[in-house]
């Protein structure tokens, strides 16, 4: 059965929603381990999609939690916002590697254009731009 908002509205209170509320959390952790599966892999990444994905299962969880009391959180409900939480905590860490490794990338581009525009009477060449003897 496709989920729809109107389904989704119907599942409001006892175990259809505490279900809903799962089912969203599953969504939103597989969300986030596909980014950083994708991250680890190495491969071209689409951020726009993966932040579409992510922003997606905010909203879904956003609104499936309204409806639900904080007595309500089972067990199987806390074991999912915890894989949930190890995930995102594995996802910002790959991020972070990437977003380090990007600004390494950057300063050094910087650097080697500051230096190629350079006239070179108080600087000494970056060694990139050396060349060979």
């Amino acid at each position: 059965m496709t989920e729809t908002p109107a389904s989704r509205s119907q599942e409001t209170s006892g175990p259809q929603a505490r279900l809903a509320l799962i089912g969203a959390i599953e969504r939103a952790t597989a969300a986030v381990v596909e980014e950083t599966v994708d991250l680890r892999a190495n491969r071209i990444v689409d951020c726009a999609e993966h932040r579409r994905k992510k922003d997606m299962s905010l909203l879904d969880l956003t609104r499936r939690s309204r409806s639900l009391e904080e007595t309500d959180l089972s067990g199987d409900v806390r074991a999912a916002l915890q894989r949930l939480r190890s995930a995102i905590i594995e996802n910002q860490m790959v991020l972070r590697l990437h977003l380090n490794a990007a600004r390494q990338i950057a300063n050094i581009l910087i650097d080697v254009i500051v230096q190629s525009e350079s006239d070179r009477t108080y600087t000494r060449p970056h060694p990139a731009l050396q060349r060979p003897k």
